[in-house]
């Protein structure tokens, strides 16, 4: 295998860097060079080791794994988070964080992945722009509120102006959006779990609370005694979106109210503000709907086609409204055909929210068609993606869709296996990160579930729900099991038991 060297030199005045590029290579320690290619392929190797995934086709096998490796292309644990380019340099409308769907689409795949190293350049971002956080809300809030707007540099500015009896017509349509930093902190929340950390959680406890502040500053009740948002607000993307009670605003409320009281009991429910969160979440008005589904906004149903489901977000990523709750499994069902059948302006990530809503239903063969859709219309031959210029988070919801087919965790129910294509007969993942910080490993050969591991790295109770039905459990390094009528497996375990699951 031969080895380049290469370098650059730059200078704005006259050619010396020519000579001073070629003395450095020149120069250059060869032992360096070796050492530091050792150093580079143990990374590569232990990076790839992290989690596998084994798909029955060369396709999207071949695609997984490009995006797997464009994951460590763009950026490092100690490297800036990645931007929509991704480390590709081209021309591009794109040269930034975009906050209200893109940089949350780009990170979703890095927890099943296991690489948690990916992950932290986007907490370390969030940590270290609190300041200015605070500064993008305005000036009657900032004593205990943080926000965000659509699109920014790495230093998180990107003001929100919304505030009450302030009228912003004349405002950017990204000025008036407030559910941004909520949802960004729904990727820190996976961190968290995924850590189980004392340190981690001390830190998005209280990001996630000032984030929260911000939007009950702006609640108001009505005649009936509900909790609506009472400013108009921006649903992202859609035409003529700024309307009251935006059901994009409404989900990202609800799942950061849920959120905080879970991190709050796990600590005794002892925050001032518990009963406030209690409160607003019980009455919060209902998502608005009509005959077609989840509407834009309280008075704006989805009449023109849209590619961002903003709309949608109870349903994926929140979870909020789910496939276990049989009385709203047709307002589900209803909602995704009318946005899917507005067809004009859908685009690439519009299949992959898609995807990932019907995983959620076990229709392993409509994620998948839309998944095709994507690939065969939309991803070029190199897996790269483009909407007017190269944007990277479009293969890398598709990289989290294809994960959904065989592991989710929702309604506190760990799902493996949950929605796979008839025709991948023989699948199998290693060390998916799960909820609680659990590596889970599965296997399944001619259509079904073999084999189930479950190593806990921290400790701690998981409910288990799998397609087999009368299963061998054996734990090793300490806990206990027990089964529910419906079939589903709750688990507790020492850290660092491993609960092996088969069929008799």
């Amino acid at each position: 295998m031969d080895t380049y060297l290469v370098t650059v030199g730059y200078s704005q005045q006259g050619t010396s860097y020519i000579q001073k590029a070629i003395n450095y290579l020149k120069t250059f320690n060869r032992q360096k060079l070796t050492r530091g290619l050792a150093a580079h392929r143990k990374w590569w190797t232990a990076y790839y080791s992290a989690s596998t995934l084994t798909l029955p086709d060369t396709n999207y096998q071949r695609f997984y794994d490009m995006q797997l490796y464009k994951l460590a292309c763009a950026t490092r644990s100690d490297k800036p988070a990645m931007d929509l380019q991704g480390p590709w340099t081209s021309p591009t409308p794109w040269p930034a964080y975009w906050l209200n769907l893109n940089m949350q689409l780009a990170y979703s795949p890095v927890f099943k992945a296991n690489q948690l190293g990916i992950a932290s350049s986007l907490i370390q971002m969030i940590d270290r722009n609190k300041d200015q956080l605070k500064q993008n809300v305005p000036a009657a809030y900032r004593y205990n509120s943080l926000a965000v707007g659509r699109s920014s540099g790495p230093d998180l500015w990107s003001p929100v102006l919304l505030a009450k009896n302030t009228p912003l017509e004349s405002a950017s349509d990204g000025e008036k959006e407030l559910g941004n930093l909520v949802w960004l902190l729904y990727s820190y929340h996976q961190y968290y779990r995924a850590t189980m950390s004392q340190e981690v959680y001390n830190r998005l406890f209280p990001l996630l609370k000032e984030a929260i502040n911000y939007p009950l500053h702006l609640l108001e009740k009505d005649q009936a005694g509900k909790y609506h948002i009472g400013v108009k607000t921006y649903s992202p993307e859609y035409p003529k979106g700024y309307a009251y009670d935006t059901n994009y605003d409404l989900s990202i409320l609800k799942w950061g109210l849920k959120t905080l009281l879970e991190l709050d009991e796990e600590h005794g429910a002892k925050d001032a503000l518990n009963p406030v969160w209690k409160d607003v979440l019980t009455n919060l008005r209902e998502y608005p709907q009509d005959e077609d589904g989840f509407m834009i906004a309280s008075d704006l149903p989805y009449g023109e086609s849209h590619r961002h489901y903003s709309h949608l977000m109870m349903i994926y990523p929140f979870y909020d409204v789910n496939w276990d709750q049989i009385e709203n499994r047709s307002v589900i069902e209803r909602s995704i055909a009318h946005w899917q059948s507005k067809k004009q302006w859908l685009q690439g990530y519009s299949f992959t929210g898609a995807a990932s809503m019907y995983a959620m239903m076990g229709r392993g063969d409509s994620a998948l068609a839309s998944l095709d859709m994507l690939l065969q219309k939309y991803i070029k031959a190199n897996t790269l993606y483009a909407e007017s210029g190269p944007v990277i988070e479009t293969p890398l919801a598709a990289m989290a869709s294809i994960q959904e087919l065989c592991m989710q965790y929702w309604n506190g129910v760990l799902r493996v296996f949950p929605a796979v294509p008839h025709k991948w007969k023989d699948i199998s993942f290693t060390n998916f990160l799960a909820d609680g910080g659990n590596l889970i490993s599965a296997e399944r050969t001619q259509g079904i579930t073999t084999t189930i591991q479950i190593k806990s790295q921290y400790g701690g109770k998981l409910r288990l729900k799998c397609d087999i039905t009368t299963p061998d459990i054996n734990i090793q390094g300490g806990g206990k099991f027990d089964r529910e009528q419906d079939g589903t497996i709750i688990l507790e375990l020492n850290k660092g038991a491993t609960a092996l699951i088969g069929s008799n």
